[in-house]
């Protein structure tokens, strides 16, 4: 069996990490855009729906997490996620930095890190919670961080989302994990992102001697009420999870 939250990290640093280059010009031109975009942002707020579904037999694990999530340049930050494993909360207001997660019992109460990259580090990981596209606001290059991992990257064309047009953009890595970004026609800045990992599983379910015909891992991120560069966004820890630090 594979472990869901060990799946949902594997997929999203996959999503982010480093490799080779793709010779498809378009789509490739699209995601650089897109990543100007991102980095050109003053702040981002969103609400996130993470759907993950597993199944190594007919029976498939389905969960879904709720995040609240807000960046604000240079070095502002709230994330918090409600998730099967345990409530998250990420807290940078610009001068403190506090992170309480039950699920790995880390406790943080120290001075903010100057810049959103370095909050990323500082925290572990856990400000951005293992969010594909949250991940991204993060980063100085968001675009390099997508494209030197998947070596195969297609133009999708265009789909409705929830009423609203979006580009879509389909990666794929040698060895079979694919993700979709679906970006805002207008905008340019992803508001769904699809990881798919099933013929990973496939083959390491297969090579352990174990029946694969069921194999499925999906993770489905959408973010939705997006706020863009909004003002007067509130940074501060909530006041049960304040008492609960105490």
């Amino acid at each position: 069996m594979v472990p869901r939250l060990a799946l949902w990290t594997w997929l999203t640093l996959a999503a982010v990490t480093s490799s080779s280059q793709t010779p498809e010009s378009e789509p490739r031109a699209a995601l650089v855009e897109m990543g100007a975009r991102l980095t050109q942002l003053q702040s981002y707020q969103a609400r996130i729906s993470r759907v993950t579904e597993l199944a190594v037999s007919a029976e498939v694990e389905r969960s879904e997490t709720v995040i609240e999530f807000a960046v604000e340049r240079p070095n502002r930050v709230a994330l918090r996620s409600a998730a099967p494993e345990g409530r998250l909360e990420v807290v940078s207001d610009g001068e403190r930095l506090w992170v309480w997660s039950e699920e790995s019992g880390m406790m943080l109460d120290t001075e903010a890190p100057a810049t959103l990259p370095e909050i990323f580090e500082a925290t572990e990981g856990l400000a951005a919670e293992g969010l594909a596209i949250g991940g991204l606001l993060f980063s100085d290059d968001p675009a390099e961080e997508i494209t030197a991992e998947y070596n195969i990257i297609h133009d999708l064309g265009g789909m409705h989302l929830e009423g609203e047009l979006c580009h879509l953009i389909g990666l794929e890595q040698r060895d079979g994990l694919k993700m979709i970004l679906w970006l805002d026609a207008e905008t340019l800045v992803p508001c769904q992102v699809t990881l798919d990992a099933t013929a990973t599983l496939r083959d390491s379910l297969t090579a352990q001697g174990i029946n694969s015909r069921w194999a499925r891992a999906t993770v489905i991120e959408t973010h939705r009420d997006v706020v863009l560069n909004a003002e007067g966004l509130e940074f501060h820890l909530l006041a049960d999870t304040a008492a609960q630090r105490d």
